[in-house]
């Protein structure tokens, strides 16, 4: 009798406990309730609120839907998060050079646990003071001393391509995605893998390990830590992690021994050439940053998969896009005729050159943006032209969306270059084109991205015609993974030119 009565005292406690602090959590979240009710969203069901939206469904085009049923501001409750959908120039704009929105999504969190704290994913006064003393390693003067290493390794990649002439269609991103990871790696790190001759495992690690991020940023389930750890996937994230992890941390081991023993000259061939990203990351930390060896693998390994990623399915779409548009493709080939003739290997006084290549390339990026979606949350109000949105909730910037927003762009899935010639592009909103984000948190590779590019791209339609079985843009499949992406692959076939 006792102990039933101590039992229902106890419960009737816990019980009264449980409601004030279930009371006390909403009184404290009273003003995002309201916030969220200033612009239109999906209904909210108890516990996951409106992440039914995006249960079993491409994750974009869920989030393009939000956008097309609700309009350019969506609120969304995703479990107890309160999110909201933008798409309008002029807000991502006002979010985007915001002190307010520096920080990424929560969900960036999965990311993290890959990249560390690299440029991408670092806390804002980490990246604050890294971006800053990172500005100068991506100045003109040594981004052109990596252009031999471009066209020493795009010609590797049409050698390879030659093989294959004739034979019908293939998908051209292993072969292109070889060739970016060879890039990067030498002048990134100064090594050769020999991606492009050999097997190696550096590309399937970083792809299992961000299929992975990417299903826990957008599963109830997989996000939380208790329950992801008994998974299976658990077990294969972290050795795919693992592998990463070790394979960079002994180059930057090798790099950082070779420059505190004063033989930081450990230049590619025979000769100094240029020094490497992690060469300059290394006299930078040793000089003013002071990055633990830790460190400077986490930038080494942002700058690895993000740039090797981004560069590889922009090139690959591009050459669908010129299979597509076959008069587009000829006028970008006789550009490079014009430039560099039949013969002429790429210089890097060339690349300014390639004037119809970068719209055709700025026109892919507007079809096929690497980041189609963008997370940042809010430490405080930020008033918009539509609403206000509250501190303490989080946004997804639609670039998607926006990109392909016919009263932006007239006849959207048109494939046009000339939508960047000078006087069209001051007819838009500056902040209508985000491919690499936009404000102070862009891209801090943007011209490296696209002086790759063009040395490739120039390179490989010199030599070949290229046709794919798409005849219109809008018949690719697209979803958003570590970037951008097609699930078909990327079929296109070559024919040697005369």
């Amino acid at each position: 009798m006792g102990g039933s009565l101590i039992f229902q005292n106890c419960l009737i406690i816990f019980l009264c406990t449980l409601a004030v602090w279930y009371g006390k959590h909403h009184w404290d979240r009273r003003r995002l309730y309201m916030m969220a009710k200033q612009k239109p969203g999906p209904i909210s069901l108890p516990f996951i609120g409106g992440a039914w939206c995006f249960i079993n469904k491409n994750i974009l085009d869920a989030s393009v839907g939000l956008q097309e049923r609700y309009g350019s501001i969506t609120s969304v409750w995703i479990g107890q998060e309160l999110n909201f959908f933008l798409s309008d120039p002029e807000d991502l704009e006002m979010v985007l050079t915001s002190p307010h929105a520096y920080g990424k999504h929560v969900n960036y969190k999965f990311v993290k646990g890959i990249l560390g704290d690299g440029l991408i994913t670092a806390p804002v006064d980490k990246w604050k003071t890294r971006r800053r003393a990172l500005a100068p390693t991506f100045n003109q003067k040594i981004l052109d001393g990596f252009v031999q290493t471009f066209v020493r390794q795009s010609e590797t990649l049409v050698k390879k391509l030659e093989t294959i002439v004739g034979k019908g269609t293939f998908d051209s991103f292993d072969y292109i995605s070889r060739c970016t990871l060879d890039i990067i790696f030498e002048t990134e790190m100064g090594l050769s893998i020999n991606a492009q001759h050999t097997e190696g495992q550096m590309l399937e690690w970083a792809n299992s390990a961000f299929k992975i991020a990417i299903i826990r940023m957008f599963s109830k389930w997989y996000s939380n830590d208790f329950l992801f750890n008994m998974s299976l996937m658990s077990e294969v994230f972290r050795e795919s992690k693992r592998r990463l992890e070790e394979f960079t941390q002994a180059i930057v081991d090798r790099q950082l021994e070779a420059y505190r023993k004063n033989v930081a000259q450990e230049y590619l061939g025979d000769e100094p050439k240029f020094k490497t990203f992690l060469q300059l990351l290394i006299e930078l930390s040793e000089d003013t940053l002071h990055l633990t060896k830790t460190e400077i693998r986490e930038e080494v390994m942002t700058f690895f998969i993000a740039g090797s990623e981004t560069t590889a399915t922009t090139t690959a779409f591009t050459l669908l896009t010129l299979g597509i548009d076959l008069t587009v493709q000829e006028k970008v080939y006789q550009e490079i005729m014009d430039v560099l003739g039949s013969d002429r290997n790429i210089v890097y006084q060339d690349l300014p050159k390639f004037v119809y290549l970068e719209r055709v390339l700025k026109e892919t990026l507007r079809l096929f943006p690497g980041g189609p979606l963008l997370g940042r949350s809010v430490t405080s109000d930020i008033k918009l032209k539509g609403c206000t949105i509250p501190g303490g909730s989080f946004l997804t910037l639609v670039v998607h969306h926006m990109h392909r927003n016919p009263e932006i762009y007239p006849e959207p899935l048109k494939f046009d270059p000339d939508r960047f010639l000078s006087e069209q592009v001051s007819k838009r909103h500056p902040y209508a084109w985000l491919p690499f984000s936009g404000g102070h948190r862009n891209c801090i590779g943007m011209k490296y991205a696209f002086m790759v590019m063009k040395t490739v791209i120039a390179n490989i339609v010199r030599e070949f015609k290229i046709t794919t079985p798409y005849r219109d843009v809008g018949e690719i499949a697209l979803e958003s993974q570590v970037v951008l992406k097609t699930p078909d692959g990327y079929p296109i076939s070559l024919q040697k030119r005369d």
